[in-house]
């Protein structure tokens, strides 16, 4: 069963195809970029962006929902994401893969 998000942390769930793919779309990514993800939840637009670039970075701030996109891209075989469980206002930049392409940062924030 899938938990309702967690009203606290002021989670809303991208859900919409139309969406994921006018947000990959308009923001011109090619496979050599390097992207910092926040607030991947559960990876609705992580899955999709990992196909389309080099590095992808994931900083979620509910453990269980960064155990879960983990699993998620294991069964996948997705190897080019890294999932970190964390707060980005205290996540050290520096911890970046940031050699060779561009980098962007993308995210679905909380709005409470």
């Amino acid at each position: 069963m899938i938990r309702p998000p967690k009203k606290s942390l002021g989670q809303h769930f991208l859900k919409e195809n139309a969406i994921i793919d006018n947000i990959i779309r308009l923001a011109h990514f090619d496979e050599s970029d390097i992207v910092l993800e926040i607030g991947p939840g559960r990876g609705a637009l992580t899955i999709p962006l990992a196909g389309k670039v080099k590095t992808l970075v994931a900083v979620e701030k509910d453990e269980e929902l960064a155990e879960e996109l983990k699993r998620k891209l294991s069964l996948g075989g997705i190897l080019n994401v890294t999932v970190v469980a964390g707060d980005i206002l205290k996540w050290d930049f520096k911890a970046m893969p940031c050699s060779g392409g561009r980098f962007h940062a993308i995210g679905n924030l909380p709005y409470n």
